[in-house]
């Protein structure tokens, strides 16, 4: 189904004529974005048709390629678990922007069984991030004044 997209960007690095032509664009757009169907779409719009050849993800949700390791460099770095600690990010990272809620020991040990906890200081059907003290519990969504967990990392 077609949804709303944001492109911000949609730039042309190179071209290379010929039979076969390719092109080489660079989009930056809007989460939920179909980037082959951007490129369908171009080639619709040249009357040449268009296919997607390579694909690579350089930035989403606030990360880049910069950050990334390849397989090698991660398996390498696996061997020192003191050099690894220094690149890998804290897994909040993942959630900075959501809203921080503190839960109390009580509530921690019901969300991790599964169970909703009441919690009515902030908005139905938005996403907070849990924290129990400083460590990073996970997620949970609140609904009708309680919280719901939606993906906590195993305490």
């Amino acid at each position: 189904e077609a949804r709303a997209a944001t492109i911000y960007s949609y730039e042309i690095l190179a071209f290379r004529p010929g039979e076969k032509a390719e092109l080489d664009v660079e989009i930056s757009c809007s989460k939920g974005t179909y980037v082959r169907s951007l490129i369908a779409d171009l080639g619709e719009k040249l009357g040449c048709g268009a296919h997607v050849v390579e694909l690579v993800r350089i930035g989403s949700g606030g990360f880049n390629l910069q950050q990334a390791l390849t397989m090698e460099e991660f398996e390498e770095l696996a061997e020192s678990d003191e050099i690894l600690a220094q690149k890998l990010l804290p897994t909040d990272q993942l959630v900075t922007g959501l809203p921080r809620l503190q839960v109390s020991d009580a509530d921690a040990v019901r969300l991790n069984m599964g169970q909703s906890v009441v919690e009515d200081r902030g908005q139905d059907n938005a996403m907070v991030a849990l924290f129990l003290v400083d460590e990073f519990m996970g997620v949970a969504e609140r609904q009708n004044g309680a919280l719901f967990p939606r993906r906590l990392l195993r305490q």
